[in-house]
């Protein structure tokens, strides 16, 4: 699944490193960590079980939300949302 090759093998709690089927490998070497949430009322939720990073990606259908891809401790998956962009995710800077 997309999300375990993508998770660092370290820092997730729960299943997330553990020696489960969900087991991170971080063969995509992307080695995503879990930086928590921000929400628009500024309250932080669940640091190290989730990974959401933003995308660079509006909603065409409702541009007061953009695009992200999240991950979970307990999940191989990873998961496409759009949510307000109010609310805090982490973001991956590339260079060129």
């Amino acid at each position: 699944m997309a999300g375990s090759k993508m998770k660092s093998t370290n820092g997730w709690k729960l299943v997330g490193n553990g020696p489960h089927v969900l087991k991170a490998s971080n063969s995509s070497k992307f080695s995503g960590l879990p930086g928590s949430r921000r929400f628009e009322d500024g309250i932080f939720d669940h640091p190290g079980l989730y990974g959401d990073w933003w995308s660079s990606f509006e909603n065409e259908a409702d541009t007061r939300n953009a695009w992200l891809r999240s991950m979970s401790c307990t999940s191989g998956i990873l998961i496409k949302d759009d949510l307000k962009k109010g609310n805090g995710f982490s973001v991956r800077c590339l260079r060129d």
